[in-house]
């Protein structure tokens, strides 16, 4: 079951679709409940990636700010 999961995980952080779907599948495959499969791969996934807006807010704001002058 771990496997699946961090083949899901992996494939989301990756950013392939593809291999995801297969991933998802083949966690449902095994007997993995929906849910259990969205937190523990998917949601951990994102967790990971984090917030891409978030890591360059500061950026954003600091050049908003010159444009405005």
């Amino acid at each position: 079951m771990s496997d699946a999961l961090g083949k899901l995980t992996q494939a989301i952080i990756d950013g392939e679709p593809d291999d995801a779907r297969a991933a998802a599948q083949a966690s449902l495959d095994a007997g993995v409940e929906p849910l259990t499969a969205i937190h523990a791969g998917g949601v951990k996934a994102l967790q990971e990636v984090g917030d891409p807006v978030a890591l360059y807010q500061s950026d954003i704001d600091k050049y908003k700010t010159i444009l405005e002058y």
